[in-house]
């Protein structure tokens, strides 16, 4: 349903109550719905969103390796994957 015609309010009541509530839980709710109104976390969503942008960040996943973006950023990446990408960085332990 479009949200154009809600106050802010009514947007943030309805996708905490259907969509978080089931994920987080009714204890995490009112933390959750606080983070809406923190300025520390809209400046670091702000900050974090430019520098994803600076970055050529188009969408999630997007994985970077010490700064550098992985080739194949768009697709998930399973356990194997991850393990023959990192293990020449790090060294086999």
């Amino acid at each position: 349903m479009p949200t154009y015609t809600k106050t802010r309010a009514a947007v943030i009541a309805e996708i905490a109550n259907n969509l978080v509530a089931p994920v987080i839980g009714e204890a995490n709710l009112a933390a959750y719905r606080a983070g809406f109104n923190d300025s520390q976390s809209d400046q670091a969503t702000r900050i974090s969103f430019k520098f994803g942008c600076a970055r050529g960040v188009t969408g999630t996943p997007y994985y970077f390796v010490n700064g550098i973006p992985l080739s194949d950023s768009g697709s998930p990446m399973d356990y194997n994957k991850w393990i023959s990408t990192l293990d020449p960085l790090v060294g086999k332990m």
